[in-house]
């Protein structure tokens, strides 16, 4: 996954629930990100997840794919 600059993402970014709001992940600080529409739809519509960090890092993993170590 390629770096984004902070001036595009503030410019165009979706505010997103790491832990969905439909799971009871709640509106707070500590599960909400700033995500590209790219990053977005990675994330909705795909195996991998996010997870924040306490140094405000977000941590994304996939899901392995059927039959790969």
């Amino acid at each position: 996954m390629g770096k984004i600059r902070v001036e595009e993402l503030a410019a165009h970014s979706d505010l997103d629930h790491s832990l969905d709001w439909q799971f009871d992940g709640l509106t707070a600080a500590d599960n909400l990100a700033h995500l590209c529409p790219p990053c977005h739809a990675l994330k909705s519509e795909t195996g991998w997840s996010v997870k924040h960090l306490t140094n405000g890092t977000l941590e994304w993993t996939s899901v392995p794919s059927p039959g790969r170590i």
